[in-house]
């Protein structure tokens, strides 16, 4: 029988998102800024004369020098981040920010690049690496939805996209490292920071697409792998499992920020029970490795654990198939839970719970990065989550 909870997430016939008492660590919603109304007495004189007198100090003689990002913030009384999100078109902004940022960025001279062109100052050509070739198929599909995100937002820009092998010792390519106006996005690859940095220094844009950078280097973004383990862990601790076995492959960040989430939030919504997970580490998330250490996991079911949380979904539908080979019924005996929504997630028998990623927005938000620093190489470097949902089917 599960604990009941002082509050919990709410949840819908298919679909459960985090709730208002679960604060995720994704970056989708608007940020804050500094930005105060217009009908706030004095706020616009003030505007005025802050975009005044920045005018005339950056004129010589009858030549108005560029404008940066700083100016543009001080005289719209927004955070320079804010005018950056502002300048390359990015999510989260109210219109009445966008277009008081845009009036004045174009009255004091900086050129507003309009949607579909691109300056020549501007990023023209990205150059994107992906490793290994060799993936198993679930982590193909993946690949899929963020290429096409990739894709589809160059596009629009105008942007090309081509692609590139890292040689054996995993080095870049020094031809393409000195061509100007590129940027490069890593998709599925940790470079070493010592690489990072070399490329860093020659002010070429960088992304980690679905990667962390813990040494906060490059531009990074990733789904919000803490949170979507926390809510995994807060579905099966409502069903009642709080001796849960966990099958993953910790070898990138991204998969450990995945485990510590789910660790976490069975601690946090136990109510106090007792709590345990055996963790089995795969050598590689694909079937292969489910079936290989079948006898492992599965010798811990007899151990009184009840639910398996998997490392993504292709994780997910292997451990279906091998309990119901070795006479489990799954809700019944196990509740399973995988990790990316792939589209064989519910097609599978029973359909599998898992956590919803939306790998084309994250294809995009790199685009969307890569451009933002060519713009503004002097800016922090930015580690961009994107949210995680819950959706519940029938293995849990």
């Amino acid at each position: 029988m599960a604990h009941r909870r002082r509050t919990t997430p709410q949840k819908s016939d298919k679909v459960t998102g985090s709730a208002p008492n679960l604060p995720t660590d994704s970056s989708i919603a608007p940020p804050f800024t500094a930005f105060r109304k217009e009908k706030e007495p004095g706020v616009t004189c003030i505007g005025i004369r802050a975009k005044s007198a920045i005018i005339a100090q950056r004129m010589e003689g009858n030549e108005l020098k560029r404008v940066n990002q700083s100016e543009i913030a001080k005289a719209s009384g927004v955070s320079i981040s804010t005018v950056s999100r502002v300048l390359s078109r990015a999510p989260g902004i109210s219109e009445p920010v966008r277009e008081k940022v845009m009036s004045i960025a174009r009255e004091m001279g900086y050129k507003v690049q309009l949607p579909g062109m691109v300056r020549g100052t501007e990023l023209s050509r990205v150059v994107l690496f992906v490793g290994p070739l060799r993936t198993p198929t679930g982590l193909s599909l993946v690949y899929n939805s963020i290429l096409a995100g990739i894709r589809n937002t160059a596009e629009s820009s105008g942007i090309a996209v081509t692609f590139a092998l890292q040689d054996g010792e995993g080095n870049l390519p020094k031809h393409i490292l000195s061509e100007p106006g590129a940027g490069f996005l890593f998709l599925g690859i940790d470079p070493e920071p010592a690489v990072l940095r070399a490329i860093r220094a020659r002010n070429v844009p960088i992304v980690l697409v679905n990667g962390i950078d813990p040494d906060m280097i490059v531009d990074a973004v990733s789904p919000a792998n803490f949170s979507g383990g926390r809510l995994a862990a807060w579905h099966l601790a409502e069903k009642g499992h709080h001796k849960i076995v966990q099958l993953t492959h910790e070898q990138r960040w991204t998969l450990r920020r995945r485990s510590e989430g789910f660790a976490f939030g069975l601690r946090e919504f136990a109510c106090g029970a007792d709590t345990a997970v055996k963790t089995v580490e795969l050598d590689h998330l694909d079937e292969d490795s489910v079936f290989r250490t079948a006898k492992q996991w599965l010798r811990h079911l007899e151990e009184g654990y009840s639910a398996i949380f998997c490392g993504n979904d292709l994780v997910g539908l292997a451990t279906l198939q091998a309990l119901k080979a070795h006479g489990y019924s799954v809700p019944r005996d196990i509740a399973v839970v995988g990790f990316d929504d792939l589209p064989v997630a519910e097609m599978s028998d029973p359909a599998l719970t898992t956590v919803n990623i939306d790998w084309e927005a994250i294809g995009a938000e790199a685009m969307r990065l890569a451009t933002q620093r060519q713009a503004d190489f002097d800016a922090p470097p930015r580690q961009i989550q994107l949210g995680a949902r819950l959706v519940v089917r029938r293995s849990t």
